[in-house]
């Protein structure tokens, strides 16, 4: 197994991944929608210990601790990536 610092990867020893996904045909159904897919977030985010960057979360406050680990900080240090939550060099 390779080491969880070898690349921007940090999530090596999850034994799970799970993606939650709400939908709605229209916008009366909207809130209720989101309100379950968050409190079942919720429910489940104390079981983990971060989020696969594949599956982007705007609900998240240190996206970059949650998706990188340990790895956000040398990650952080050069703007690799360039999108709306990307890491932008200081």
């Amino acid at each position: 197994m390779l080491s969880l610092d070898f690349n921007a990867f940090a999530h090596r020893d999850a034994i799970a991944s799970i993606q939650i996904l709400a939908y709605w045909q229209n916008e009366a159904k909207k809130h209720m929608q989101l309100k379950w897919s968050k409190q079942y977030y919720l429910a489940l985010k104390k079981f983990g210990k971060g989020v696969y960057r594949n599956y982007p979360d705007l609900w998240l406050n240190d996206w970059g601790r949650e998706y990188y680990g340990n790895n956000w900080g040398r990650l952080k240090q050069n703007n690799l990536f360039n999108y709306e939550q990307s890491i932008l060099a200081k």
